[in-house]
């Protein structure tokens, strides 16, 4: 019950100690006034005493030590700024402009300004700068491209740029006239006189150069002999070119084992003639055959040979009779193709219709429309994807430019023998002009 009711109850008794418990006192019932007063002046209430017991007063002194505070403390003293690791304003230049900046200064900002060696000075000149770039750039600091010829170094006219004996770049001035470009036995480049047997700047009428046996260019004249044998005393080097005037009077024999100055090449307007010798069989020594402007010409027993029926040996290689023709769509290696009814181009054959039924040759190349490409016309190619039956016979497939060993069976598809298959890989090419129509 409420002290208001024991006391209603009980006004003349008054209430012994521990006789009221807590739940018998309504909240908020006890008023400050009804509490024991402070005994003093600056006092909070709490308790300083070991462990827990009853509110205690807590002076001021007692309370700084309980907060770890000294008394009289002051945030801005100096000692106690310093003793907590930080720097009094007065002690920071600048400090109006720290305070200004905004953003964070992160370890990265502080790795940065560590980077700076101690000797760096304040700004560095035009002229520091373009020292440091000088002495700092080299080759592997330009970009694939970058320098063109405006920006290199200005050379003499006539100079080379060449390596010295310093391993150094050095400029190799013009030399006079009718010098010539050595190299030593160092591998030094120097400008010399021309030696005798050396590069004549001029050819008489008739002559030509060559290269003799040390490897030096010599002019020959058509009234000596130069007589070439299996061992090239005399050669020009792969992809040289002379130029030279050589007229039926200063003709050039050519024999199975010498060239000769003679007549038995005449070299005139429109005409090259071969005489026998140059035609006999290893043999026997007889004649076969003569090669004229108009043609090849061979006497009785003579022959062309195109190689071993077996050969070609390697995947996509032939040899027989071609020609070089004009493409009237893109063709693939190995296409049989025919004439076009109306372009005279070669297009791709196809055994499904009568305008692409008479395949020609076959393509030993992949053409592209419009382009010139070799057709074999009759002979040897080989493919490694091939596998025919040896002996079996080939024909125009009604899959367009395809060779088949099964004859088309469709109703109004065209049946053409194009060759013979010689092995699994190499089939011999002989279109047949003949076609029949199935039906």
């Amino acid at each position: 019950m409420s002290i208001e009711l024991i006391k209603t109850a009980h006004a003349a008794t008054s209430v012994s100690d521990d006789s009221v418990d807590t739940d018998a006192i309504a909240d908020d019932a006890v008023t400050y006034a009804k509490i024991q007063n402070v005994s003093a002046t600056d006092r909070i209430l709490g308790r300083d005493s070991a462990s827990a017991g009853v509110i205690e007063e807590i002076s001021p002194a007692n309370l700084l030590t309980m907060l770890g505070v000294e008394a009289g403390a002051d945030v801005t003293d100096a000692t106690n700024v310093t003793a907590a690791g930080a720097l009094m304003d007065s002690e920071l230049a600048g400090i109006a402009a720290v305070k200004a900046t905004t953003g964070t200064f992160l370890s990265a900002d502080e790795s940065k300004l560590d980077g700076i060696e101690a000797s760096a000075t304040a700004d560095q000149t035009a002229g520091e700068i373009l020292t440091l770039l000088e002495d700092g750039v080299d080759s592997v600091h330009y970009k694939d491209n970058s320098v063109d010829a405006v920006h290199l170094f200005d050379l003499a006219r006539g100079s080379l740029l060449i390596g010295n004996a310093s391993a150094a770049t050095a400029e190799l001035t013009v030399g006079s006239d009718n010098q010539v470009l050595t190299v030593d036995a160092s591998g030094d480049i120097g400008w010399e006189a021309a030696s005798a047997g050396g590069i004549s700047t001029t050819l008489a009428d008739g002559n030509i150069l060559v290269g003799n046996g040390s490897n030096v260019a010599a002019s020959v004249n058509p009234s000596g002999d130069v007589d070439v044998t299996n061992a090239g005393v005399f050669s020009i080097a792969s992809g040289v070119v002379v130029d030279a005037d050589v007229n039926a009077s200063a003709a050039i024999a050519v024999s199975k084992t010498a060239l000769t100055a003679g007549t038995n090449i005449s070299l005139s307007t429109n005409t090259l003639n071969v005489d026998d010798a140059f035609l006999k069989n290893d043999a026997d020594d007889t004649t076969t055959g003569v090669i004229t402007a108009g043609g090849l010409t061979l006497s009785e027993a003579g022959s062309v040979s195109i190689g071993t029926p077996l050969l070609p040996s390697t995947d996509h290689t032939y040899s027989g009779l071609s020609a070089e023709m004009l493409a009237g769509g893109a063709i693939g290696a190995q296409d049989l193709v025919c004439i076009h009814t109306t372009t005279q181009e070669v297009v791709v054959a196809d055994a499904s219709a009568v305008a692409t039924a008479r395949a020609i040759g076959i393509a030993p190349a992949a053409i592209s429309d419009t382009a010139t490409g070799t057709v074999l016309l009759q002979g040897f190619i080989r493919d490694d994807t091939w596998a025919w039956t040896t002996g079996g016979v080939l024909y125009l497939s009604e899959t367009a430019g395809d060779l088949t060993q099964t004859a088309p069976t469709t109703d109004g598809a065209f049946v053409q023998v194009v060759g013979i298959a010689l092995s699994p890989d190499v089939a011999y090419i002989n279109p047949s002009m003949d076609i029949i129509e199935h039906a």
